[in-house]
């Protein structure tokens, strides 16, 4: 249950997130393995299957939905910074 979990959240947030973001997850995770722990951050085709399992399409319409709402919050929200300084 808990690897869907991580792979829902890289496939529908993992997008919206700054690359920084991304990469600091991955080394937390990648840490906790280290340690014993028994979770693990889900690679790029764990991603991609979880995805694609859903034969119904509604993972990747939220996948779009996300990414496309990042980039109007990226877009907007800078204009949005400005307008208020």
């Amino acid at each position: 249950m808990i690897a869907k979990t991580f792979c829902a959240f890289q496939a529908f947030a993992g997008p919206a997130l700054e690359e920084s973001v991304q990469q600091e997850l991955e080394n937390r995770m990648d840490r906790l393995t280290a340690d014993g722990a028994n979770w693990r951050w889900p690679t790029a085709e764990e991603v991609e299957a979880y995805t694609f399992a859903d034969v119904g399409g509604g993972s990747e319409a939220i996948r779009r939905r996300m990414v496309a709402s990042s980039r109007m919050s990226t877009v907007y929200g800078g204009q949005l910074e400005a307008a208020a300084a």
